[in-house]
């Protein structure tokens, strides 16, 4: 994995195939891999199902808005991402996902459950 696509705090695997989070990001990390988006990992991080879609609620000082992340009827790995009415965009793993989520809100995206393996 390129560098440029990895913060501090992202899930990934190691070359064993376990999973962990990144504590540094180095030049060089071409050790660690992706982790492909799951129910599980939507469910871990605190996004509620409803109605096909799950979705997380954020509220803080000005900010309210609603996150929605929903697999396509045709895909069998991808998600999209959606913020209110505002856009979406197509995400394949777990960094990615932590990764837009802190770009749009300024907060980590952080287990709230034990990750499921």
């Amino acid at each position: 994995m390129e560098a440029k696509n990895l913060m501090v705090g992202n899930y990934v695997k190691d070359p064993y195939n376990h999973i962990i989070r990144l504590v540094s990001v180095e030049k060089d990390q071409s050790m660690v891999r992706p982790i492909p988006i799951t129910e599980e990992w939507l469910n871990d991080f605190g996004f509620r199902k409803y109605a096909g879609n799950h979705y997380i609620e954020l509220s803080g000082g000005s900010m309210h808005a609603k996150f929605y992340v929903q697999r396509p009827v045709k895909s069998k790995s991808d998600y999209y991402f959606y913020w209110d009415e505002f856009g979406r965009i197509e995400l394949k793993s777990v960094n990615q996902l932590q990764n837009l989520f802190f770009a749009l809100t300024g907060n980590q995206l952080e287990v709230k459950q034990k990750v499921s393996v």
